[in-house]
């Protein structure tokens, strides 16, 4: 029989907390953890957070114009079938297609972020050398 304190841990939370961290901006965080119901945590935790989201993005620094072009291009053919579909303007098609590319691309990158950081997808070795030798450019830029 399995001891009843071994209740299975609840990751929604977690994961909650670090997709607002990777979709929403930063110095609005504490107010965004409490409008999504989570508890915001004490300044060390939230630095630390912070800190980590930054190590997140900078994952997916690499593909993120691949991400927007294909992104634009997805955006464009939603608007084109909303088109076909709705009794929509040419006006409020443009805006769809904006804001479908703005939300497209931070859902995109997000999911792409948290599967790096997790080890679900991994860069090929050309990409990785790339990646090097762009964070070494950065450095010297940096001296």
């Amino acid at each position: 029989m399995a001891n009843d304190m071994e209740q299975p841990i609840d990751l929604e939370p977690l994961l909650k907390s670090r997709l607002a961290w990777d979709l929403l901006p930063h110095d609005q965080m504490r107010e965004w953890m409490e409008k999504l119901g989570l508890t915001p945590p004490n300044k060390d935790v939230e630095a630390m957070e912070h800190r980590e989201a930054h190590g997140r993005a900078n994952l997916v620094r690499p593909i993120s114009r691949l991400v927007d072009a294909y992104v634009a291009q997805i955006s464009e053919i939603q608007a084109a079938y909303l088109g076909e579909h709705s009794e929509a303007s040419e006006e409020q098609l443009e805006a769809f297609t904006e804001d479908a590319f703005l939300l497209g691309r931070a859902s995109t990158l997000a999911v792409l972020v948290e599967f790096l950081a997790d080890g679900i997808l991994v860069y090929g070795p050309e990409l990785v050398q790339g990646i090097i030798e762009i964070q070494e450019e950065e450095e010297e830029d940096e001296d």
